[in-house]
């Protein structure tokens, strides 16, 4: 086995790359819930957001990641981690878990990911899932070995959970770890156990239902599989309660505020732009190997609102919750500009990690006349207005493929550049909206332009 140091780097690996997720549940008109998930490991996230809707555990493993397509570095000589993808979901809530789970596999399926997985009911109220089949180097299914088909032996009398599950990873097959940060309820509580020829998946069953006896939260397992490297981590978690309200957002990101304005655009079908803070301070940044700042380290957003919600409701639900998360990196307002709703950042963090007032770029007035320009040179000219009258490099980043299209003129006297980048866009295309990312390596503003996607 190897010690619980060794494991660190290897959880923050695992930590990064669900630093990439996306998932949301909902219920419509019908009375179906729907979970909308886009993460490294969407399988897994919607297993999470399930595990809180339907108040039961559902245990996940990674299968072996080895497809070249399916892997990408996070930057030069960073990790590797999982591309993911998306599941988008519906399922009927009166069903049985089984059913419901069963159908949630046949959906990952059809996608071509990274793995087959079948169910495994373990003890009342824990529902395993399981690879069967992973993708080799060349991308072919092939069959797959759990870790925790292993069968054990093992009996203990009064030793806490910890350490009952260090000896399970030292009885498993590969190279397999425990938990590397310290979970108080695996340290504080204690049971006894008494396993002879027993599959290590029952045992862990085992442990989260006595766990799950003592303590007020539900505890679930996520065996992690590191990309890189031939190892295996048991990482338990808290299952999520249930959404207080029915529709429910949860990101864990890079920029988690951004991906939820642009899932809160899709469902609302309004235009929300999104603006970064400067990300000076060194929490909030992802560095290479060399020390070099690379992309924002992220965080987490989780919140829910009704149906009958308007957008500056579910908006201001959306802010107070990612307010109150103190790995944020500032604090945001929502400014409505006809049926507009802008949200950019009034404090950001410092080199010091202190809180102080942030001057937009976008709150800097600028004048122009431009004519027989497409949409694309005008958009430059804007960015160029507002380098010159800012200290600050303001650039053009995505954009849609369709954007360049003939726009005879735009002008704007004394405007704030915010109000005639929105006004701006709308003229092109009602469905456009745009964010506006700051690079931490490269010290430059993106505008980055996007069409609203048609509302499930």
């Amino acid at each position: 086995m190897l010690q619980k140091k060794s494991f660190r780097w290897v959880l923050l690996i695992l930590v990064l790359e669900v630093c990439i997720s996306t998932y949301g549940v909902r219920v419509d008109a019908q009375e179906l819930r729907q979970i909308d998930v886009v993460s490294p490991r969407p399988l897994s996230d919607a297993i999470i957001a399930l595990e809180g809707a339907l108040d039961c555990v559902i245990p996940y493993e990674d299968p072996d990641l080895e497809y070249p397509p399916e892997l990408y570095e996070m930057f030069k000589e960073g990790p590797i981690v999982p591309k993911g993808g998306r599941i988008t979901f519906q399922y009927n809530p009166d069903e049985s878990p089984e059913v419901i789970i069963e159908a949630l596999l046949a959906e990952h399926h059809q996608q071509g990911n990274a793995g087959i997985f079948k169910l495994v009911i373990g003890p009342e109220g824990i529902y395993n899932v399981v690879p069967i089949k992973r993708r080799n180097r060349e991308g072919r299914l092939i069959p797959t070995q759990s870790i925790l088909d292993k069968r054990i032996s093992f009996s203990a009398q009064d030793l806490s959970y910890q350490s009952i599950i260090d000896t399970i990873c030292e009885l498993l097959p590969e190279r397999v770890g425990g938990p590397a940060v310290a979970l108080s309820a695996l340290y504080r509580n204690r049971c006894s156990v008494s396993w002879y020829d027993k599959e290590a998946r029952l045992c862990i069953n085992e442990i989260l239902c006595k766990l799950n006896e003592q303590s007020p939260r539900k505890w679930s397992l996520w065996v992690g599989r590191d990309p890189t490297f031939p190892v295996a981590a048991l990482n338990f978690y808290t299952v999520p309660s249930a959404p207080s309200d029915p529709c429910q957002i949860r990101i864990v990101a890079h920029r988690p505020l951004a991906e939820a304005l642009k899932i809160l655009e899709e469902r609302l079908q309004c235009t929300i732009p999104y603006e970064d803070p400067l990300f000076l301070c060194a929490c909030d940044i992802m560095q290479n190997r060399a020390g070099e700042p690379q992309i924002p380290r992220g965080g987490i957003v989780h919140f829910s609102y009704l149906p009958d919600s308007n957008a500056e409701e579910a908006i201001q639900a959306c802010l107070a919750s990612y307010h109150q998360i103190g790995l944020n990196t500032g604090v945001f307002t929502m400014e409505r500009v006809h049926n507009i709703y802008c949200v950019f950042p009034v404090e950001f963090k410092n080199e010091k990690e202190e809180l102080e007032p942030y001057q937009s770029i976008l709150q800097t007035p600028i004048s122009l006349s431009v004519y027989d320009k497409n949409s694309l040179e005008i958009l430059e000219a804007i960015c160029s207005i507002l380098t010159k009258s800012s200290n600050r490099h303001l650039a053009v980043g995505t954009l849609p493929a369709d954007f360049s299209q003939p726009h005879k003129s735009y002008s704007a006297v004394n405007q704030p550049a915010r109000i005639c980048l929105t006004e701006f866009l709308k003229d092109i295309d009602g469905s456009l909206s745009w964010q506006l990312f700051y690079d931490p390596k490269s010290k430059i503003h993106l505008i980055n332009v996007h069409k609203i996607p048609t509302k499930l």
